[in-house]
């Protein structure tokens, strides 16, 4: 891969923000790292669920900000080794989940089906990611928001892909205010954000899985790959106690990930004679891919986690207390404005767009922030 650093893929970005700023002695993607970092958003993510609550006092247990990390760090060795821009792709890795409400995926989508039932536009972690860091955090003096590069917004719009259709107003709006065009494909970074996200979760949540009792190594051994990796392992460290084997296959899937998805989309680069940014935004589909064997392996590890933990009775039994605090606390904000610590126009901001507002605060809580608010206002 050593042609496609010298290609220039990062000298064809233009590194624009839409308030504009002087540049310093970093990068300029290295400065929309470290503002993702230093933001609220992103602090809060360390006491927001990632698949188990953190009422479970287990102290080992992922949670959105150690995800977002380890999303990063996997992002961080595949551009690396393509010789991407590292910088560009550790801020999309880290910023991709600012979004995330309190209780997960099981939180948004009770505050999407509240939101619906009430004339709003529903409620998306994706899009409330891009609302965070163009809007909601306010903390620079100089603008709202944190002035991320267009190249990272991009990033974070489309590190799922282009978004071909939307019902959602506020894809149209942003468009329109950043010029970013949203059907074409994504940066190479973007797309390596995206991919690592897949590994991430699906790599270290086989770690949580055992660690919660819901799995064995040997429930796993039907899936090919993990039964390959966990033969070799105990045939280099026979006798390895439980918790190493555990991790070692853990780390030896996400590098046999890496490399094949290197391999592969180093092929796609050459056969496609893909020489710049441009070639790439035009290309007919995703560039950064894992072959088919492995996109099966990967495939059949979802499915696995789907039916031993995703819908096990640990997590499930959650839904209805997670249900009971978000619908509550809505409702009383909705009946009790005064106790929202937010100034507000009440002739500008009634009656949709406070649903809006109320939305903004819940899904920016942490899961014990929102325990303790409801415990507080509805339990007395």
């Amino acid at each position: 891969m050593n042609s496609f650093n010298k290609i220039g893929f990062k000298k064809e970005y233009n590194y624009k923000r839409l308030s504009p700023e002087k540049e310093d002695f970093r990068s300029a993607f290295q400065r929309d790292r470290d503002r993702v970092l230093h933001s609220n958003a992103f602090r809060r993510l360390a006491h927001k669920t990632q698949v188990f609550f953190l009422s479970n006092n287990q102290d080992h247990f992922r949670n959105r900000l150690t995800h977002s990390l380890e999303v990063s760090q996997i992002a961080r060795s595949i551009s690396s080794i393509m010789q991407l821009d590292e910088a560009l792709t550790e801020a999309i890795s880290l910023a991709h989940d600012l979004g995330h409400p309190p209780f997960g995926h099981i939180g948004e989508g009770i505050l999407n089906d509240i939101m619906l039932k009430h004339g709003n536009n529903g409620f998306n972690h994706n899009i409330q990611t891009l609302r965070i860091i163009t809007k909601l955090e306010q903390k620079y003096g100089a603008f709202d928001g944190l002035n991320l590069t267009y190249e990272t917004l991009e990033g974070v719009l489309k590190h799922g892909g282009p978004v071909v259709k939307s019902d959602y107003i506020f894809h149209q709006k942003f468009q329109s205010n950043y010029n970013i065009n949203l059907t074409t494909q994504s940066s190479l970074e973007a797309q390596i954000a995206a991919i690592s996200d897949d590994i991430a979760y699906n790599c270290h949540d086989i770690d949580d899985g055992i660690r919660a009792n819901l799995f064995t190594l040997d429930d796993l051994s039907e899936i090919d790959l993990i039964k390959k990796h966990l033969d070799k392992i105990r045939s280099e460290y026979p006798g390895i106690e439980s918790s190493r084997l555990t991790h070692e296959l853990k780390r030896n899937l996400i590098n046999s990930f890496i490399i094949d998805i290197v391999e592969e989309s180093s092929k796609t680069i050459n056969f496609n004679k893909i020489k710049n940014h441009h070639d790439v935004v035009k290309y007919r589909s995703t560039i950064i891919s894992l072959s088919d064997y492995m996109t099966e392996q990967i495939s059949n590890i979802r499915r696995f986690l789907s039916a031993n933990m995703y819908q096990s009775k640990l997590i499930l039994d959650h839904s209805n207390y997670t249900e009971e605090v978000i619908k509550g606390l809505f409702f009383f904000y909705k009946e009790n404005l005064n106790k929202l610590p937010l100034k507000l126009n009440s002739s500008k901001d009634y009656p949709i767009n406070i649903n809006r507002i109320i939305c903004d605060f819940i899904s920016g809580m942490t899961d014990n922030y929102a325990d303790e608010q409801y415990k507080e206002l509805l339990k007395k």
